[in-house]
C-alpha cells in the first residue's frame, strides 16, 4: 500500500481588519492534467477530506471545525507549470491557487493572567484524510488574540 502524500504550499496569510473581518489563508495545490491523482475544481483538496485551522499560543492549541472542498475557493490562475516523472508517462503539473476564509467571530481568544506579556498567536493549517493527518503548515501569526482574565 502506498503512502498518501499531500503537497500544499502556503502562499499568503491575511489577518482580519475592521474593514475585512475575515482571516484568509491562500495556498497552492498541484493539479495534474491527464491524471486522476491531481486536484480538480470539484474536489480541490483531494486526497484530503478536510482542512483544519488551529491557533497556538504558549499553552494551548485550539482547533476550529474542519473545512471541506466547498469551503475552499479559487484564488487565481494556474502558475508554475512543470513536468513530473520521466518517459512517455509524463504529466503536466500546474499549481492552482486556492483560499479559505475564517470569520473573525469564529477565531478563539486566549485568556491570560494579568501581567502576562502579549505574544503572537501562531496560525497553523492541517490537512486530514478521515482521521489521518496528512500534513501541517504554519501559515501566519496574529497579535491581540489574548484577553486578560478578570
Amino acid at each position: 500500500m502506498s503512502a498518501t502524500t499531500f503537497d500544499l504550499q502556503p502562499v499568503s496569510f491575511t489577518a482580519p481588519t475592521p474593514d475585512a473581518p475575515f482571516m484568509t489563508i491562500t495556498f497552492r495545490l498541484p493539479h495534474q492534467s491527464g491524471s486522476s491523482r491531481g486536484h480538480d475544481e470539484r474536489d480541490p483538496i483531494h486526497p484530503a477530506t478536510g482542512l483544519q485551522v488551529s491557533f497556538v499560543n504558549k499553552e494551548h492549541e485550539v482547533f476550529l471545525e474542519r473545512l471541506t472542498s466547498r469551503d475552499v475557493t479559487p484564488a487565481g490562475s494556474p502558475t508554475a507549470a512543470a513536468t513530473s516523472g520521466s518517459g512517455s508517462g509524463d504529466h503536466q503539473q500546474q499549481l492552482l491557487l486556492w483560499s479559505a476564509s475564517i470569520p473573525e467571530a469564529d477565531m478563539p481568544t486566549f485568556l491570560v493572567a494579568p501581567g502576562t506579556p502579549e505574544t503572537e498567536t501562531l496560525v497553523r493549517l492541517h490537512a486530514w484524510r478521515g482521521e489521518k493527518l496528512l500534513g501541517s503548515w504554519d501559515v501566519g501569526g496574529l497579535a491581540g488574540r489574548e484577553r486578560v482574565r478578570d
